[in-house]
């Protein structure tokens, strides 16, 4: 991406971060955020503005297992949804298998009276042939009960709150990925009225302590450019930039109860 920029402000030393920190508070449609670092008050602040209706767009990346590096941050109900629904073929399969079952422990109480019975009074042949029933019926009745223990009534689904996309850092060893590329931009957009570019993450440090670079951007024409390609880095589905698939990383932090 390129662009001309007519009206911008350029900060730089510590604490140049307080004026963005107050125009994301300010937000009255829709912040988007891109940042591969961020930690949890920020995290906050943006589930604040979401809960006023302010649209959110949250880009950022995942480093040594932690998502913009959040350190014990517990994403469930916060940030990504756990959905239930019934499934009622799965149901029905459940009720059957459980007939089968209490027809199996029948069958298996007659093979083993029979057993009982052709020991005293039948020759072996009945003998082996009870007991060969029997062992079956019984290799049945725990392959059946296995099948019922793994049958699930229900699956499950995951949503995020608010458009998030995670890219996996391409050191991640933890998680097998594709990346070549790691997110390393900054850019925030409020309102698209106003836009930030720099070296600040989206953290307290980079906003509030650290020696940044940070670029305040009005111009109306590059700040569409600006939101244009971070839609576009959103939408990427390229495995150049391998991300975190949604219902992936809700079955890793979610139980799935087998019920």
């Amino acid at each position: 991406m390129q662009a001309a920029i007519k009206d911008a402000t350029i900060h730089m030393g510590p604490s140049v971060g307080k004026q963005l920190l107050e125009d994301i508070r300010s937000a009255r449609q829709e912040v988007t955020v891109l940042s591969p670092f961020l930690n949890e008050e920020q995290m906050h602040l943006l589930l604040q503005l979401h809960a006023q209706n302010v649209r959110i767009t949250l880009i950022t990346t995942l480093c040594h297992n932690m998502i913009g590096n959040l350190q014990g941050y517990d994403f469930r109900e916060k940030l990504i949804k756990q959905y239930r629904r019934k499934n009622h073929d799965a149901e029905q399969k459940k009720e059957s298998l459980k007939g089968i079952i209490t027809f199996l422990y029948f069958a298996l109480t007659a093979f083993v009276l029979g057993c009982i019975y052709t020991y005293f009074y039948y020759y072996t042949y009945a003998q082996i042939c009870m007991l060969f029933l029997t062992v079956l019926t019984l290799i049945v009745l725990f392959a059946t009960a296995a099948e019922l223990r793994n049958t699930s009534v229900y699956y499950y689904s995951y949503r995020t709150i608010f458009p998030l996309k995670i890219f996996i850092d391409p050191g991640n060893q933890r998680i097998k990925n594709s990346s070549k590329h790691f997110i390393h931009a900054k850019a925030f957009i409020i309102d698209q009225k106003i836009a930030y570019l720099g070296s600040a993450d989206f953290t307290c440090l980079s906003l509030s302590s650290n020696y940044e670079s940070i670029i305040r951007i009005e111009d109306r024409g590059a700040i569409q450019e600006l939101h244009s390609e971070i839609m576009r880095l959103y939408k990427s589905t390229s495995k150049d930039m391998d991300f975190v698939d949604t219902e992936a990383w809700g079955k890793m932090i979610y139980d799935e109860p087998l019920k």
